[in-house]
């Protein structure tokens, strides 16, 4: 990681303790202001997780790069995207995200599913979803009209292993 730090080409803006999710948040950050897409970023992360720094930034990335992809459909109006993560009562991590898109979408059986892939897998979603159930949570995923809400919440009360 220190390795990755010290060739990226992108300033490094410190959110939380950990250089790997400081990372990628600045990486994706760069690239929401390359797209002109306004970007509000607020951590607030305790000094101990339940969930591993790997799955983190695994989940991360994929929420964000899922974000850029929607924000990207967007033409007639200015792009946003607003990311939240904090523990509320020392009880719960939760992940809340909120961006812009075009509208469209593509759901079969209740699930979203990839409507603009642009050369990705197609999971990412599906991945936020195995992560936060590893850890004893659960990802949502919602849209009204043109607003895409991704909502993570994982237990931090509790002295369970990740599921298997």
């Amino acid at each position: 990681v220190s390795s990755y730090i010290q060739s990226a080409s992108t300033e490094l803006t410190i959110y939380s303790d950990s250089p790997a999710l400081n990372a990628i948040l600045s990486y994706y950050e760069s690239l929401c202001r390359d797209r002109n897409i306004r970007t509000e970023f607020s951590l607030k992360l305790p000094d101990q997780l339940p969930i591993s720094e790997q799955d983190l930034c695994v989940m991360m990335g994929n929420l964000l790069e899922n974000v850029i992809k929607g924000c990207n459909t967007v033409t007639d109006s200015p792009k946003y995207h607003d990311l939240s993560v904090s523990v509320e009562k020392e009880k719960n991590l939760y992940i809340v995200s909120t961006n812009n898109f075009d509208g469209k979408i593509n759901k079969r059986n209740g699930q979203y599913l990839p409507v603009y892939k642009q050369g990705g897998s197609g999971i990412g979603l599906s991945s936020i979803e195995t992560i936060a159930e590893k850890y004893h949570g659960f990802a949502r995923f919602s849209h009204i009209g043109t607003e895409f809400y991704i909502d993570v919440m994982i237990p931090l009360w509790q002295d369970l292993p990740p599921l298997q």
